[in-house]
Protein backbone atom coordinates (compact mmCIF):
# COMPACT_ATOMS: atom_id res chain seq x y z
CA UNK A 1 0.00 0.00 0.00
CA UNK A 2 1.36 3.95 -0.98
CA UNK A 3 2.35 5.40 2.09
CA UNK A 4 3.41 8.55 3.61
CA UNK A 5 6.70 8.62 1.82
CA UNK A 6 5.16 7.05 -1.87
CA UNK A 7 2.10 9.47 -1.32
CA UNK A 8 5.17 12.53 -1.01
CA UNK A 9 6.59 10.97 -4.03
CA UNK A 10 3.20 11.43 -6.40
CA UNK A 11 2.70 14.91 -5.12
CA UNK A 12 6.57 16.25 -5.82
CA UNK A 13 6.16 14.97 -9.30
CA UNK A 14 2.15 16.25 -9.73
CA UNK A 15 3.65 19.87 -8.84
CA UNK A 16 6.29 19.52 -11.76
CA UNK A 17 3.85 18.31 -14.24
CA UNK A 18 0.46 19.45 -13.34
CA UNK A 19 0.56 22.50 -11.23
CA UNK A 20 -0.21 25.66 -13.09
CA UNK A 21 -1.90 23.62 -16.05
CA UNK A 22 -5.54 23.58 -17.07
CA UNK A 23 -7.40 20.32 -17.47
CA UNK A 24 -8.69 20.27 -21.10
CA UNK A 25 -10.18 16.80 -21.13
CA UNK A 26 -11.48 13.91 -18.43
CA UNK A 27 -12.13 10.49 -19.29
CA UNK A 28 -14.09 8.78 -16.42
CA UNK A 29 -15.81 5.35 -16.99
CA UNK A 30 -18.90 5.37 -14.60
CA UNK A 31 -17.52 3.66 -11.57
CA UNK A 32 -19.56 3.67 -8.73
CA UNK A 33 -16.97 2.43 -6.34
CA UNK A 34 -14.20 5.06 -7.23
CA UNK A 35 -16.20 7.94 -6.88
CA UNK A 36 -17.71 7.80 -3.63
CA UNK A 37 -19.88 10.86 -3.06
CA UNK A 38 -19.93 12.06 -7.01
CA UNK A 39 -20.22 10.44 -10.26
CA UNK A 40 -17.54 10.01 -13.81
CA UNK A 41 -20.08 12.27 -15.00
CA UNK A 42 -20.23 15.10 -12.42
CA UNK A 43 -16.14 14.68 -11.55
CA UNK A 44 -15.92 15.00 -15.90
CA UNK A 45 -17.90 17.85 -15.87
CA UNK A 46 -16.83 19.86 -13.05
CA UNK A 47 -13.17 19.14 -13.52
CA UNK A 48 -12.55 20.41 -17.38
CA UNK A 49 -11.44 23.76 -18.11
CA UNK A 50 -10.23 24.17 -14.70
CA UNK A 51 -6.59 24.93 -13.43
CA UNK A 52 -4.84 23.46 -11.08
CA UNK A 53 -3.49 25.57 -8.33
CA UNK A 54 -1.45 23.20 -6.16
CA UNK A 55 -0.79 19.82 -4.71
CA UNK A 56 -1.44 19.06 -0.78
CA UNK A 57 -0.45 15.79 1.21
CA UNK A 58 -2.00 14.80 4.49
CA UNK A 59 -1.38 11.00 5.38
CA UNK A 60 -1.90 8.99 3.01
CA UNK A 61 -4.75 11.35 1.39
CA UNK A 62 -3.11 13.84 -1.16
CA UNK A 63 -5.75 16.63 -3.26
CA UNK A 64 -6.00 18.74 -6.07
CA UNK A 65 -6.54 22.69 -5.32
CA UNK A 66 -8.44 23.68 -8.41
CA UNK A 67 -9.04 27.31 -9.05
CA UNK A 68 -12.96 27.30 -8.05
CA UNK A 69 -14.10 24.30 -5.96
CA UNK A 70 -14.60 21.77 -5.81
CA UNK A 71 -11.46 20.11 -5.21
CA UNK A 72 -10.50 16.65 -5.77
CA UNK A 73 -9.12 14.78 -2.87
CA UNK A 74 -7.57 11.48 -3.57
CA UNK A 75 -6.36 8.15 -2.16
CA UNK A 76 -4.40 5.05 -3.50
CA UNK A 77 -6.12 2.49 -1.42
CA UNK A 78 -4.16 -1.04 -1.28
CA UNK A 79 -2.65 -0.89 -4.86
CA UNK A 80 -4.00 2.32 -6.77
CA UNK A 81 -1.32 4.86 -8.36
CA UNK A 82 -1.14 8.21 -10.37
CA UNK A 83 0.88 8.00 -13.80
CA UNK A 84 2.22 10.40 -15.78
CA UNK A 85 2.67 9.60 -19.09
CA UNK A 86 5.95 11.91 -20.06
CA UNK A 87 7.07 10.57 -16.49
CA UNK A 88 7.61 6.91 -16.30
CA UNK A 89 9.93 7.12 -13.44
CA UNK A 90 7.04 8.86 -11.56
CA UNK A 91 5.06 5.04 -11.42
CA UNK A 92 4.97 3.20 -8.25
CA UNK A 93 6.59 -0.42 -10.30
CA UNK A 94 9.22 2.26 -11.51
CA UNK A 95 9.79 3.25 -8.27
CA UNK A 96 10.55 -0.38 -7.24
CA UNK A 97 12.26 -2.15 -9.84
CA UNK A 98 13.36 0.37 -12.17
CA UNK A 99 11.39 -1.12 -14.92
CA UNK A 100 9.91 1.07 -18.12
CA UNK A 101 6.21 1.36 -18.02
CA UNK A 102 5.76 3.79 -20.75
CA UNK A 103 5.05 1.21 -23.27
CA UNK A 104 1.10 1.04 -22.47
CA UNK A 105 -0.70 4.10 -21.93
CA UNK A 106 -3.15 4.90 -20.46
CA UNK A 107 -1.99 1.98 -18.32
CA UNK A 108 -3.76 -1.36 -17.28
CA UNK A 109 -6.76 -1.12 -15.14
CA UNK A 110 -7.33 2.53 -15.12
CA UNK A 111 -9.82 4.75 -13.91
CA UNK A 112 -9.65 8.12 -15.62
CA UNK A 113 -7.38 10.07 -17.67
CA UNK A 114 -6.64 13.54 -17.49
CA UNK A 115 -5.65 15.72 -20.48
CA UNK A 116 -4.14 19.05 -20.04
CA UNK A 117 -3.90 21.93 -22.50
CA UNK A 118 -1.16 22.55 -24.82
CA UNK A 119 0.55 19.42 -23.84
CA UNK A 120 1.00 15.48 -25.03
CA UNK A 121 1.23 14.90 -21.30
CA UNK A 122 -1.51 12.99 -19.84
CA UNK A 123 -2.25 11.92 -16.08
CA UNK A 124 -3.98 8.16 -15.42
CA UNK A 125 -5.21 7.32 -12.10
CA UNK A 126 -4.87 3.43 -12.02
CA UNK A 127 -6.15 0.81 -9.55
CA UNK A 128 -6.02 -2.75 -9.45
CA UNK A 129 -7.65 -3.88 -6.38
CA UNK A 130 -10.13 -1.05 -7.06
CA UNK A 131 -9.87 0.29 -2.75
CA UNK A 132 -9.24 3.56 -3.80
CA UNK A 133 -11.33 6.51 -4.01
CA UNK A 134 -12.23 9.79 -5.02
CA UNK A 135 -14.21 12.71 -3.54
CA UNK A 136 -15.07 16.37 -4.75
CA UNK A 137 -14.99 18.71 -1.43
CA UNK A 138 -17.01 21.67 -1.90
CA UNK A 139 -14.49 24.26 0.21
CA UNK A 140 -13.88 27.64 -0.95
CA UNK A 141 -9.90 27.57 0.41
CA UNK A 142 -8.63 24.61 -0.79
CA UNK A 143 -5.91 24.75 1.50
CA UNK A 144 -8.28 24.22 4.11
CA UNK A 145 -9.48 20.48 3.58
CA UNK A 146 -7.52 19.83 6.15
CA UNK A 147 -10.36 20.53 8.97
CA UNK A 148 -13.14 18.47 6.79
CA UNK A 149 -13.84 15.47 6.67
CA UNK A 150 -12.74 12.91 5.90
CA UNK A 151 -9.53 14.70 6.63
CA UNK A 152 -10.62 16.16 9.74
CA UNK A 153 -11.15 12.62 11.40
CA UNK A 154 -6.98 11.62 10.44
CA UNK A 155 -4.58 12.48 12.88
CA UNK A 156 -1.30 14.52 12.75
CA UNK A 157 1.03 14.33 9.68
CA UNK A 158 4.48 14.13 11.61
CA UNK A 159 5.73 15.83 8.71
CA UNK A 160 3.15 18.26 7.55
CA UNK A 161 2.50 19.06 11.85
CA UNK A 162 5.24 19.05 14.55
CA UNK A 163 4.49 16.03 16.36
CA UNK A 164 3.92 16.95 20.01
CA UNK A 165 5.61 14.71 22.07
CA UNK A 166 3.45 15.37 25.21
CA UNK A 167 0.22 14.57 23.47
CA UNK A 168 1.73 11.16 22.04
CA UNK A 169 2.40 10.30 25.93
CA UNK A 170 -0.46 10.87 26.78
CA UNK A 171 -2.33 8.59 23.77
CA UNK A 172 0.38 5.72 24.44
CA UNK A 173 -0.67 5.76 28.38
CA UNK A 174 -4.12 6.33 27.70
CA UNK A 175 -4.11 3.13 25.14
CA UNK A 176 -3.69 -0.99 26.08
CA UNK A 177 -3.14 -2.08 22.23
CA UNK A 178 -0.51 -3.77 20.62
CA UNK A 179 2.24 -0.68 19.45
CA UNK A 180 2.20 -2.02 16.07
CA UNK A 181 -1.60 -1.70 15.94
CA UNK A 182 -1.38 1.80 17.76
CA UNK A 183 1.08 3.14 14.49
CA UNK A 184 -1.44 1.71 12.03
CA UNK A 185 -4.60 3.90 13.27
CA UNK A 186 -4.89 7.04 10.99
CA UNK A 187 -6.52 8.47 13.75
CA UNK A 188 -3.90 8.60 15.96
CA UNK A 189 -1.27 9.26 13.60
CA UNK A 190 -1.81 9.96 9.57
CA UNK A 191 0.61 8.27 6.50
CA UNK A 192 1.71 5.44 8.69
CA UNK A 193 1.63 2.12 6.97
CA UNK A 194 2.77 -1.17 7.27
CA UNK A 195 5.95 -1.20 6.56
CA UNK A 196 6.42 2.25 7.91
CA UNK A 197 5.49 1.26 11.38
CA UNK A 198 7.87 -1.90 11.31
CA UNK A 199 10.83 0.50 10.26
CA UNK A 200 9.64 2.87 13.30
CA UNK A 201 9.78 0.32 15.73
CA UNK A 202 13.23 -1.31 14.62
CA UNK A 203 14.94 1.63 15.21
CA UNK A 204 13.23 2.58 18.27
CA UNK A 205 14.09 -1.50 19.09
CA UNK A 206 10.41 -1.58 20.35
CA UNK A 207 8.95 -5.26 20.68
CA UNK A 208 5.62 -5.19 17.39
CA UNK A 209 2.90 -6.66 20.31
CA UNK A 210 4.30 -4.44 23.35
CA UNK A 211 1.11 -2.89 25.08
CA UNK A 212 1.27 1.03 24.66
CA UNK A 213 0.66 1.52 28.16
CA UNK A 214 3.48 -0.94 29.08
CA UNK A 215 6.10 1.31 27.27
CA UNK A 216 9.17 2.74 29.67
CA UNK A 217 9.88 6.34 29.67
CA UNK A 218 12.37 5.46 27.60
CA UNK A 219 10.70 3.52 24.79
CA UNK A 220 8.16 6.45 24.32
CA UNK A 221 11.12 8.62 23.93
CA UNK A 222 12.66 6.58 21.45
CA UNK A 223 9.49 5.83 19.60
CA UNK A 224 8.99 9.43 19.57
CA UNK A 225 11.94 10.04 17.69
CA UNK A 226 11.77 7.17 15.89
CA UNK A 227 8.21 8.09 14.27
CA UNK A 228 10.26 11.97 13.39
CA UNK A 229 13.05 10.29 11.72
CA UNK A 230 11.65 7.68 9.44
CA UNK A 231 8.84 9.49 8.20
CA UNK A 232 11.10 12.54 7.11
CA UNK A 233 13.62 10.52 5.65
CA UNK A 234 10.82 8.48 3.89
CA UNK A 235 9.69 11.89 2.62
CA UNK A 236 12.78 13.32 1.30
CA UNK A 237 13.87 10.32 -0.02
CA UNK A 238 10.42 9.56 -1.99
CA UNK A 239 10.08 6.24 -0.75
CA UNK A 240 12.86 5.54 -3.20
CA UNK A 241 14.45 2.66 -1.62
CA UNK A 242 17.94 3.37 -3.35
CA UNK A 243 18.35 6.37 -1.27
CA UNK A 244 17.39 4.64 1.98
CA UNK A 245 19.99 4.17 4.71
CA UNK A 246 21.82 1.20 4.35
CA UNK A 247 20.86 -0.41 7.50
CA UNK A 248 17.08 0.01 7.14
CA UNK A 249 14.94 -2.99 7.55
CA UNK A 250 12.86 -2.53 4.51
CA UNK A 251 16.01 -2.82 2.62
CA UNK A 252 16.82 -6.38 3.78
CA UNK A 253 12.46 -7.48 4.86
CA UNK A 254 11.01 -10.01 2.49
CA UNK A 255 14.48 -11.70 0.99
CA UNK A 256 15.43 -8.77 -0.33
CA UNK A 257 18.79 -8.54 1.07
CA UNK A 258 20.23 -11.75 -0.84
CA UNK A 259 22.89 -10.50 -2.33
CA UNK A 260 24.27 -8.73 0.62
CA UNK A 261 26.58 -10.14 3.16
CA UNK A 262 23.74 -10.85 5.52
CA UNK A 263 22.42 -12.93 2.99
CA UNK A 264 17.68 -13.11 2.71
CA UNK A 265 16.04 -12.71 5.81
CA UNK A 266 18.91 -11.10 7.33
CA UNK A 267 20.41 -7.17 8.11
CA UNK A 268 23.81 -6.76 6.76
CA UNK A 269 25.39 -7.27 10.38
CA UNK A 270 24.20 -10.69 10.65
CA UNK A 271 20.87 -10.39 12.89
CA UNK A 272 18.04 -12.76 11.37
CA UNK A 273 14.02 -11.12 10.88
CA UNK A 274 11.45 -12.76 11.46
CA UNK A 275 7.75 -12.52 10.81
CA UNK A 276 4.78 -12.32 12.73
CA UNK A 277 1.09 -11.07 12.56
CA UNK A 278 -0.21 -8.21 14.55
CA UNK A 279 -3.12 -6.43 14.22
CA UNK A 280 -3.76 -8.42 11.52
CA UNK A 281 -0.63 -7.25 9.56
CA UNK A 282 2.62 -9.22 8.42
CA UNK A 283 5.34 -7.33 10.99
CA UNK A 284 9.17 -7.82 9.72
CA UNK A 285 11.24 -7.80 13.03
CA UNK A 286 14.99 -8.54 14.49
CA UNK A 287 13.97 -10.21 18.10
CA UNK A 288 18.11 -9.88 18.88
CA UNK A 289 17.87 -6.37 18.69
CA UNK A 290 13.74 -5.87 19.20
CA UNK A 291 13.58 -7.95 22.95
CA UNK A 292 9.88 -9.08 24.05
CA UNK A 293 9.23 -7.71 27.25
CA UNK A 294 8.25 -10.16 30.53
CA UNK A 295 4.51 -8.36 30.15
CA UNK A 296 4.65 -8.88 25.95
CA UNK A 297 2.98 -11.72 24.28
CA UNK A 298 4.29 -14.87 22.63
CA UNK A 299 4.90 -14.11 19.45
CA UNK A 300 1.77 -16.01 16.84
CA UNK A 301 4.77 -17.52 15.42
CA UNK A 302 5.28 -20.27 18.25
CA UNK A 303 1.39 -21.48 18.02
CA UNK A 304 1.43 -24.90 16.17
CA UNK A 305 -1.57 -24.57 14.03
CA UNK A 306 -3.26 -27.48 12.91
CA UNK A 307 -2.28 -28.70 9.16
CA UNK A 308 -4.33 -29.38 6.74
CA UNK A 309 -4.71 -32.48 5.50
CA UNK A 310 -4.18 -33.48 1.35
CA UNK A 311 -7.78 -32.96 0.63
CA UNK A 312 -7.75 -29.60 2.59
CA UNK A 313 -9.05 -30.59 6.05
CA UNK A 314 -7.54 -30.22 8.80
CA UNK A 315 -5.93 -32.46 11.17
CA UNK A 316 -6.49 -32.77 14.59
CA UNK A 317 -3.23 -31.09 16.40
CA UNK A 318 -2.92 -34.00 19.02
CA UNK A 319 -4.34 -37.44 19.30
CA UNK A 320 -6.09 -36.19 22.72
CA UNK A 321 -7.96 -34.34 20.15
CA UNK A 322 -8.47 -36.98 17.55
CA UNK A 323 -9.87 -39.47 20.07
CA UNK A 324 -12.73 -36.78 21.41
CA UNK A 325 -14.09 -35.72 18.23
CA UNK A 326 -16.44 -38.06 16.94
CA UNK A 327 -15.92 -40.04 13.35
CA UNK A 328 -18.00 -40.03 9.99
CA UNK A 329 -17.31 -43.33 8.54
CA UNK A 330 -18.31 -43.10 4.84
CA UNK A 331 -20.19 -46.42 3.30
CA UNK A 332 -19.77 -48.06 -0.34
CA UNK A 333 -23.01 -45.79 -1.48
CA UNK A 334 -22.56 -42.39 0.30
CA UNK A 335 -23.64 -43.61 3.54
CA UNK A 336 -22.46 -41.76 6.96
CA UNK A 337 -22.69 -44.05 9.90
CA UNK A 338 -21.57 -41.68 12.98
CA UNK A 339 -19.98 -43.50 16.24
CA UNK A 340 -21.22 -42.10 19.19
CA UNK A 341 -19.51 -42.74 22.82
CA UNK A 342 -21.04 -44.15 25.54
CA UNK A 343 -20.91 -41.16 27.51
CA UNK A 344 -22.41 -38.80 24.95
CA UNK A 345 -25.97 -40.94 24.62
CA UNK A 346 -25.85 -42.42 28.21
CA UNK A 347 -27.45 -45.46 26.47
CA UNK A 348 -30.08 -44.13 24.31
CA UNK A 349 -31.67 -45.89 22.00
CA UNK A 350 -30.45 -45.83 18.38
CA UNK A 351 -32.13 -44.39 16.04
CA UNK A 352 -31.96 -44.52 12.18
CA UNK A 353 -33.18 -42.22 9.28
CA UNK A 354 -33.90 -43.32 5.82
CA UNK A 355 -34.20 -42.28 2.57
CA UNK A 356 -34.08 -43.30 -1.07
CA UNK A 357 -30.23 -41.48 -1.43
CA UNK A 358 -28.59 -41.35 2.17
CA UNK A 359 -29.07 -43.13 5.45
CA UNK A 360 -27.56 -42.14 8.28
CA UNK A 361 -27.46 -45.13 11.28
CA UNK A 362 -26.21 -44.17 14.72
CA UNK A 363 -23.95 -47.15 16.40
CA UNK A 364 -24.32 -46.90 20.10
CA UNK A 365 -22.35 -48.92 22.32
CA UNK A 366 -23.97 -50.07 25.56
CA UNK A 367 -21.56 -51.05 28.37
CA UNK A 368 -21.83 -54.54 29.90
CA UNK A 369 -23.82 -53.79 32.81
CA UNK A 370 -26.01 -51.64 30.80
CA UNK A 371 -27.49 -54.57 28.23
CA UNK A 372 -29.74 -56.66 29.96
CA UNK A 373 -32.18 -53.31 31.70
CA UNK A 374 -31.60 -51.50 27.80
CA UNK A 375 -32.95 -54.92 25.98
CA UNK A 376 -35.38 -55.38 28.06
CA UNK A 377 -37.06 -51.97 27.28
CA UNK A 378 -36.52 -52.07 23.69
CA UNK A 379 -38.29 -55.36 23.71
CA UNK A 380 -41.08 -53.55 26.36
CA UNK A 381 -41.20 -50.92 23.55
CA UNK A 382 -41.05 -52.58 20.46
CA UNK A 383 -44.63 -53.04 19.22
CA UNK A 384 -45.85 -56.19 18.22
CA UNK A 385 -45.65 -56.68 14.22
CA UNK A 386 -44.72 -59.61 11.85
CA UNK A 387 -41.56 -61.10 11.94
CA UNK A 388 -39.94 -63.51 9.19
CA UNK A 389 -39.47 -66.98 9.93
CA UNK A 390 -35.50 -66.43 8.80
CA UNK A 391 -35.95 -63.81 11.89
CA UNK A 392 -37.07 -66.19 14.08
CA UNK A 393 -34.83 -69.03 13.47
CA UNK A 394 -31.69 -66.18 14.15
CA UNK A 395 -33.12 -65.45 17.39
CA UNK A 396 -33.89 -68.69 18.87
CA UNK A 397 -30.03 -70.04 18.35
CA UNK A 398 -28.74 -70.31 21.90
CA UNK A 399 -25.19 -71.05 23.01
CA UNK A 400 -23.81 -68.92 20.05
CA UNK A 401 -25.93 -65.52 21.24
CA UNK A 402 -26.34 -66.54 25.04
CA UNK A 403 -23.63 -65.93 27.78
CA UNK A 404 -23.69 -69.43 29.88
CA UNK A 405 -25.65 -69.09 32.95
CA UNK A 406 -27.16 -66.01 32.64
CA UNK A 407 -29.09 -65.97 29.24
CA UNK A 408 -28.76 -62.45 28.78
CA UNK A 409 -27.65 -61.30 25.12
CA UNK A 410 -23.75 -59.57 25.25
CA UNK A 411 -24.35 -57.83 21.70
CA UNK A 412 -25.33 -54.54 20.58
CA UNK A 413 -29.15 -53.49 19.05
CA UNK A 414 -29.12 -52.62 15.19
CA UNK A 415 -32.24 -51.50 14.18
CA UNK A 416 -32.73 -51.41 10.16
CA UNK A 417 -33.28 -48.24 9.11
CA UNK A 418 -36.78 -46.69 8.68
CA UNK A 419 -38.38 -46.41 5.06
CA UNK A 420 -41.10 -45.25 3.11
CA UNK A 421 -44.13 -48.07 2.64
CA UNK A 422 -43.88 -50.14 -0.09
CA UNK A 423 -40.37 -50.00 -0.55
CA UNK A 424 -37.59 -52.27 0.69
CA UNK A 425 -35.09 -50.87 3.23
CA UNK A 426 -31.64 -50.63 1.30
CA UNK A 427 -28.72 -52.27 3.30
CA UNK A 428 -26.82 -49.72 5.74
CA UNK A 429 -23.21 -49.24 5.92
CA UNK A 430 -21.61 -51.67 8.24
CA UNK A 431 -19.75 -50.22 11.03
CA UNK A 432 -16.55 -51.84 12.63
CA UNK A 433 -18.22 -54.34 15.39
CA UNK A 434 -16.46 -53.61 18.67
CA UNK A 435 -16.78 -56.75 21.50
CA UNK A 436 -18.10 -56.54 24.36
CA UNK A 437 -17.36 -59.55 26.43
CA UNK A 438 -13.15 -60.66 24.91
CA UNK A 439 -15.09 -64.42 26.25
CA UNK A 440 -18.38 -64.30 25.46
CA UNK A 441 -18.47 -64.82 21.59
CA UNK A 442 -19.92 -62.26 19.26
CA UNK A 443 -22.12 -63.33 16.65
CA UNK A 444 -22.02 -61.92 12.96
CA UNK A 445 -25.17 -60.16 12.72
CA UNK A 446 -26.82 -59.52 15.59
CA UNK A 447 -30.54 -58.79 16.69
CA UNK A 448 -32.76 -57.26 19.56
CA UNK A 449 -35.22 -59.88 20.82
CA UNK A 450 -38.17 -60.44 18.99
CA UNK A 451 -41.66 -60.52 19.94
CA UNK A 452 -44.16 -63.06 19.71
CA UNK A 453 -45.17 -64.39 15.62
CA UNK A 454 -48.33 -62.61 14.53
CA UNK A 455 -50.85 -65.70 13.34
CA UNK A 456 -51.49 -64.93 9.77
CA UNK A 457 -55.17 -64.23 9.45
CA UNK A 458 -57.36 -66.84 7.62
CA UNK A 459 -57.22 -66.70 3.29
CA UNK A 460 -60.75 -65.51 3.11
CA UNK A 461 -59.94 -62.26 4.85
CA UNK A 462 -57.15 -61.27 2.11
CA UNK A 463 -58.19 -58.84 -0.15
CA UNK A 464 -57.27 -58.49 -3.78
CA UNK A 465 -56.61 -60.83 -6.43
CA UNK A 466 -53.45 -62.27 -5.09
CA UNK A 467 -55.72 -63.64 -1.79
CA UNK A 468 -58.22 -65.65 -4.37
CA UNK A 469 -55.38 -67.61 -6.44
CA UNK A 470 -53.63 -68.46 -3.32
CA UNK A 471 -56.69 -70.17 -1.98
CA UNK A 472 -59.09 -71.06 -5.14
CA UNK A 473 -61.69 -72.64 -2.34
CA UNK A 474 -62.23 -69.20 -1.00
CA UNK A 475 -63.63 -67.64 -4.53
CA UNK A 476 -66.25 -70.43 -4.57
Amino acid sequence: MPEIGEVARVVSHLRKHLVGKTISKVDAPEDLKLFKNTTAKEFTTLMTGKQVVDVKQWGKYFWLVMSSPPHALLHFGMTGWLHIKNDPKASYQSMKSGADESTQWPPKFSKFVLEIEGSNNQFAFADVRRFGRVQLINEKDGNNIRNVAPLSANGPDPVQEKLDKDWLFTRLRKKAVPVKGFLLDQAIIAGIGNWVADEILYHARIYPETVTNNLSEGQMQALFDSINYVTKTAVEAEAEQSLFPKNWLMLHRWGKGKNNEGGAGKLPTGEKIEFITVSGRTSAYVPSLQKRGANDPAPDAEVIKPAKGKKGKKEASSLDEEEEKPKAVKGKRGKKVEELSEEEVEGEEPKATGSRKTTTVKKVVVSKVKKEAATTEEVAKKPAGRTSKKTVAKEETGPEEQSPGTGTEHTITEEKPVVKRGRKAKPTAQAEETAVDEEAPVPKRRKAAAAPARVSPPPTLRRGRSALKSNPAAAS
